[in-house]
């Protein structure tokens, strides 16, 4: 199932940011929406891996479920266009949710993630 731009637009209060090929990307507290581009890094805080996200798929999210798994880098492998949403937009949404869907999206988030 591929993600579309406009969805998460409507579902999380975001912005828009472009990142040049080549130059990192803004980590904090936040995660992000690849709308265009390719995105390499490192994630992981005890040993670190290797993870390339394509236009379609997020980073930095799944740090929220395991601090094991933060992104420790990222950049910019191509142009980007990435959609940034701050943490709270996806607290805001699970506290509005019932428990078992909440409990869904946070294993989903934990099995296919960056």
């Amino acid at each position: 199932m591929k993600i579309d731009s406009t969805f998460i637009k409507n579902l999380f209060q975001s912005t828009i940011i472009k990142v040049e090929k080549g130059n990192p990307i803004p980590l904090g507290n936040h995660f992000f929406f690849i709308n265009n581009g390719m995105v390499s890094g490192k994630i992981g805080t005890k040993k670190n891996k290797p993870f390339l996200a394509r236009k379609g798929q997020f980073f930095c999210l799944k740090q929220l479920i395991d601090a094991d798994e933060k992104v420790v880098s990222a950049v910019g492998e191509t142009d980007l266009d990435l959609t940034i949403i701050n943490y709270s937009e996806l607290e805001k949404l699970l506290k509005g949710t019932d428990k078992n869907l909440g409990a869904l999206i946070k294993s989903l988030i934990s099995q296919g993630i960056y």
